[in-house]
């Protein structure tokens, strides 16, 4: 039915209207299915095998282009496409149980427990005590974005500080 029909008198013929538009609604309000959970290293090798499918295809267009052979854009693409590959292969050969070390995609890693770090320069002028670029401190736990540090050396040896993770470097001890 048509809005003219319903505006005759067929009020009744609206609401069909109305209920069928509103269904469609509820349908588009529907949430997908959900992917089922993949380890991360199952979609880091997926990624890996999508791009190396993706640089084939390259690699054959730049072929039919007739690029100048000197250039060598075909041979490099080839090149990618086996290192792509070759971490494929490198990955699938990962134990199942394996597990990424906790933090290891931040500056956990970095900062264990007694690792010596100090202020960046531009974060400097925030902390007073810590103003001398000599200051060095030392990491006595690392929580989330935050860093307890022991203050080495100065007037404020020992003094322990509460940083943020972001405002620290790792020293170079040698």
């Amino acid at each position: 039915m048509t809005l003219r029909d319903a505006h005759a008198g067929n009020v009744r013929s609206l609401s069909v209207v109305g209920a069928a538009a509103s269904s469609r609604k509820a349908a588009r309000k529907q949430k997908a299915p959900t992917k089922p959970d993949r380890s991360p290293l199952k979609a880091l090798s997926d990624v890996t095998l999508r791009s190396a499918a993706r640089l084939r295809k390259w690699a054959i267009r730049a072929k039919i282009y007739g690029l100048p052979a000197d250039l060598k854009v075909v041979e490099a693409l080839n090149q990618a496409v086996s290192a792509l590959g070759d971490a494929a292969i490198g990955l699938s050969r990962v134990p199942a149980d394996w597990k990424p070390a906790r933090g290891s995609g931040s500056m956990m890693a970095v900062l264990d427990e007694g690792a010596i770090v100090r202020i960046k320069q531009e974060h400097r002028a925030l902390r007073i005590e810590l103003r001398d670029a000599s200051t060095k401190l030392a990491v006595v736990r690392a929580v989330g974005g935050k860093v307890v540090c022991k203050v080495n050396g100065g007037k404020d040896e020992g003094l322990l500080i509460v940083v943020p993770r972001v405002h620290l470097e790792k020293v170079d001890e040698k």
